[in-house]
C-alpha cells in the first residue's frame, strides 16, 4: 500500500487540503471518510457511515468528533473544521495542522500547538459497523483532551439542518 503524507502547507490551505479525502471502510459497506483539513465538504463525510441493506441505505451515525485542548495556561484551542451556513469556517483547526499521513491505509492528524504535540488516528474494525478514533499526546503537557460528538442518524444521501426535523 502507498503512504501519502502532506506537510502544514497543504494541510493549513483549505483550498489544497479540503479537496483531498481518505476513506477507511468495514468491509460491509460502512465507512469513514473525510478530508485532509477535517472539514465535511459533503453529505457522505462522517466518522462512522452505517451499512444498510443496500448501499443506497446507508445512515450517517458519527458526523464528527470535535477535540479541544486545555493547555496547562487555561487556554482551550479546538482542533476541529466546520463550515457554516453563512460559509463562515469555525474552528479553524486544520490552521495547526503539522501533517497529515496515510499510512497502511489508516488516517492520522498532528496538530502542534506551541510545544504540544496531539495525534489522531482513525481505524475501522472489519465486519463490524464500528469505529476507532484514538488520540495520544506525543509530546508537552500536561493538558486536557474533550471530545464534541456530532451525532446524528440520517440517510448519507441527504441532509440535516439545525433549522430542520
Amino acid at each position: 500500500m502507498i503512504d501519502i503524507r502532506f506537510g502544514p502547507q497543504v494541510c493549513g490551505d483549505l483550498s489544497a487540503s479540503a479537496g483531498r479525502e481518505w476513506l477507511v471502510t468495514d468491509g460491509r459497506g460502512g465507512y469513514a471518510m473525510g478530508t485532509v483539513a477535517g472539514l465535511r465538504t459533503r453529505r457522505y463525510h462522517g466518522l462512522l457511515v452505517v451499512a444498510g441493506d443496500t448501499p443506497a441505505s446507508r445512515k450517517v451515525g458519527l458526523a464528527s468528533l470535535d477535540p479541544a485542548v486545555t493547555l496547562p495556561s487555561g487556554r482551550q484551542v479546538r482542533l476541529g473544521a466546520h463550515e457554516w451556513s453563512s460559509g463562515v469556517v469555525d474552528p479553524r483547526g486544520f490552521e495547526l495542522l503539522e501533517r497529515f499521513d496515510l499510512a497502511d491505509g489508516l488516517p492520522r492528524w498532528r496538530w502542534r500547538i506551541g510545544e504540544v504535540v496531539i495525534e489522531r488516528e482513525i481505524a475501522m474494525t472489519y465486519g463490524r459497523s464500528c469505529v476507532a478514533v484514538v488520540h495520544r499526546l506525543v509530546s508537552g503537557g500536561p493538558v486536557r483532551l474533550d471530545l464534541a460528538a456530532a451525532c446524528t442518524w440520517r440517510d448519507a444521501h441527504g441532509e440535516r439542518r439545525a433549522d430542520g426535523p
